[in-house]
């Protein structure tokens, strides 16, 4: 995980209204953060998050109707991933903004999700507010396993998390830990 204050992205999709996803720098991007919007624009800024995008173009090769819900950089490679809301993952170059969809869509359930990198197995973990909690596979877009629904032990509560990200998000990384934002509880989970 980019060590950028998360205060920082916050604010900074705040302002740019509507944002659908932020990625941490990728190491082939000179320590830029991407930033989607909800109308599928790919914007390209600095690592200070300054407002002002050094680039922004609107993502070419999404399905027709179809709308990008998740950004993350993978850290083996570097290269940039997306999901949208019918389930089909693409890979996205960051230079021309056009996006190539990667295997067959998945079943995403609820209406928002968490999309982020493992860095140690290089898979791309996927968890809705329904408590959906998936493995892809980057190469394939296939669901590489399926995970214990997310759920509070000794309650009868169940999160909603809406968004997730790994620490140590870097090529190489031999251990890591996963949050989540339970926006129905205003809580950072793990």
């Amino acid at each position: 995980m980019y060590r950028s204050p998360i205060l920082g992205v916050s604010v900074l999709a705040t302002m740019l209204g509507g944002t659908a996803a932020v990625a941490s720098p990728a190491k082939h991007s000179g320590g830029d953060v991407f930033v989607l919007s909800q109308s599928g624009v790919l914007s390209r800024h600095d690592a200070t998050l300054r407002l002002i995008p050094k680039s922004s173009k609107r993502i070419t090769g999404v399905t027709k109707g179809d709308q990008l819900i998740g950004l993350d950089t993978r850290p083996a490679t570097g290269g940039l991933y997306a999901l949208s809301r019918s389930g089909q993952l693409y890979r996205t170059d960051v230079k021309t903004a056009a996006a190539t969809a990667v295997g067959t869509p998945i079943a995403p359930q609820g209406s928002a999700v968490g999309f982020d990198f493992n860095p140690t197995v290089d898979r791309i973990r996927v968890v809705t507010d329904t408590g959906q909690n998936l493995r892809l596979h980057p190469d394939t877009g296939a669901v590489a396993d399926t995970d214990t629904p997310l759920s509070y032990p000794a309650t009868s509560r169940s999160p909603k998390v809406t968004a997730s990200g790994y620490t140590n998000s870097v090529a190489g990384a031999t251990s890591t830990a996963l949050y989540g934002l339970d926006s129905a509880q205003d809580t950072l989970v793990k």
